[in-house]
């Protein structure tokens, strides 16, 4: 043990940490304590892709099923991960996170566009508001990519949700999903403690 004293002076008995642990500061009038240090760096990495393509059936379309965890090459997920439900995405812990939305199309007409958004609540689901949006235009049947970068500020992992969507202009076009690789995907990449 490490003597030390209290606020009113009075000799007091640290009791020995773990291995691994610092003698760090409890505040004035307090004595040290062992503790361990909080994780430093990036503690969250998630991916997520569509397993499976399909022809855009509306307008608007929100992802909600085909979607996994990417697997290939032995990836998994650095820290908890995200959770998934009907393609609402939950957080697993409060913090600065950084979303990508990674979108592949294919169309065989003429003229036709697409956007795609990412959308964020604060309300468990109620009441989502567009984080990002991005879009292409094209003027010829082929493959196409757009892709998208967002920051959500998640204060409460309990109530805080993320979901993806697409917008056409012709319900033909085809959004491409891949059972072992990523052609749309997801990236979820906690940054670090938000501060204002």
């Amino acid at each position: 043990n490490i003597i030390s004293y209290d606020a009113s002076g009075d000799p007091v008995a640290i009791a020995t940490g773990n291995d691994g642990q610092v003698l760090t500061s409890t505040g004035a009038g307090s004595p040290p304590a062992f503790e361990t240090l909080p994780a430093s760096g990036i503690t969250e990495i998630d991916q997520w892709h569509l397993t499976a393509s399909f022809t855009n059936g509306s307008v608007a379309t929100t992802l909600t099923s085909n979607l996994a965890r990417f697997s290939a090459l032995g990836w998994l997920k650095r820290g908890t991960g995200m959770t998934e439900s009907s393609g609402i995405f939950t957080f697993p812990s409060t913090g600065l996170w950084q979303i990508l939305f990674h979108f592949v199309f294919e169309y065989s007409g003429a003229l036709s566009s697409c956007n795609q958004a990412i959308s964020g609540s604060t309300n468990s689901g109620v009441g989502y508001t567009t984080l990002t949006d991005s879009g292409k235009a094209f003027t010829s049947s082929g493959i196409n990519s757009t892709l998208s970068s967002a920051l959500f500020n998640v204060t409460n992992a309990s109530t805080h949700r993320v979901k993806f969507t697409t917008y056409v202009s012709t319900t033909s076009l085809v959004i491409s999903g891949h059972a072992t690789s990523e052609a749309t995907g997801m990236k979820f990449i906690r940054l670090g403690d938000y501060t204002t």
